[in-house]
């Protein structure tokens, strides 16, 4: 068995633990209400915008981290 293969056996494996379970029950219920889903995307897009920050300047400012 090569390694793609052990890695995708571990990736199933994982995804069946009570806390990969857990996360998709979290994220159904955030998606299922809409506030809740507009802050969610408002998280993601910030974390982004500092992801990219990060790589473009090594640099973040203090308030928006």
């Amino acid at each position: 068995m090569n390694y793609i293969d052990k890695a995708r056996e571990l990736g199933e494996a994982l995804s069946l633990t009570p806390e990969m379970q857990g996360l998709k029950l979290a994220e159904t219920a955030i998606m299922a209400d809409p506030p809740s889903q507009e802050a969610f995307s408002q998280y993601q897009d910030k974390e982004r915008g500092l992801v990219t920050t990060q790589m473009i300047s090594k640099i973040v400012p203090e308030k928006d981290s």
